[in-house]
């Protein structure tokens, strides 16, 4: 994440590690303070939490849990980010379902203002990347980790110059979709289980990323 990110799209990327749940919102709201990053002159901002979770948009800290609106909050009060990108990125899960997937017989087969004010909306520009559907478990390798991650990862790199986002994000989907399992033969309770992202836009632009040499 911090390569891809970082190196790759030219986002100023800061890793944090085992937070409790104050201290995770602590961090987003420190980043968002004006003066100590410039987001007026910045076209995009992420946020990739990986953790514990359960349904209800709940996501665990060190020391317990919070809801994920409640992260969101400062972000969407923040100013300088109106009409821009917000991309929230979770590897958590939602739930405490299996996915066993269903077998299936595969066949052939801008406006302008003109000068005028524009109200923009508070929910507006979020793109929310979730590693499962609601309800459902979200899988990672002992060796190799999050397949959300993994996969995110390796599509961004390799399509980020052609693609848009959302059509990036169609690709992730699919190879999770058809190309993942879980792999426990000795418990057949967890073998070979499926995982589908969740995918949640409220862009009002098309979104891609022109890399650019990342700010210090």
């Amino acid at each position: 994440m911090k390569r891809v990110f970082g190196e790759i799209l030219g986002f100023h990327v800061q890793v944090r590690m085992n937070l409790s749940a104050s201290d995770m919102q602590n961090a987003i709201v420190t980043n968002l303070i004006p003066g100590v990053f410039d987001h007026e002159g910045s076209s995009c901002f992420a946020v990739a939490i990986m953790t514990h979770g359960k349904d209800n948009g709940l996501v665990y800290g060190t020391d317990g849990a919070i809801q994920l609106t409640k992260l969101m909050e400062p972000i969407r009060d923040c100013e300088e980010l109106i009409g821009k990108p917000k991309i929230l990125i979770v590897q958590a899960c939602r739930g405490s379902t299996f996915d066993e997937g269903k077998q299936l017989m595969m066949q052939d087969g801008g406006h302008e203002t003109d000068g005028q004010s524009v109200t923009i909306l508070v929910e507006a520009d979020f793109l929310y990347i979730y590693s499962s559907a609601p309800g459902y478990v979200s899988f990672q390798n002992p060796n190799s980790g999050s397949w959300l991650i993994g996969e995110l990862c390796s599509v961004l790199e390799k399509y980020h110059k052609e693609e848009d986002m959302l059509t990036m994000l169609t690709r992730v989907c699919n190879h999770l979709a058809f190309f993942r399992a879980s792999k426990t033969p000795s418990n057949l309770k967890t073998n070979n289980l499926k995982q589908i992202p969740s995918i949640t836009t409220t862009l009002t632009k098309i979104l891609k990323f022109t890399p650019t040499v990342p700010r210090s």
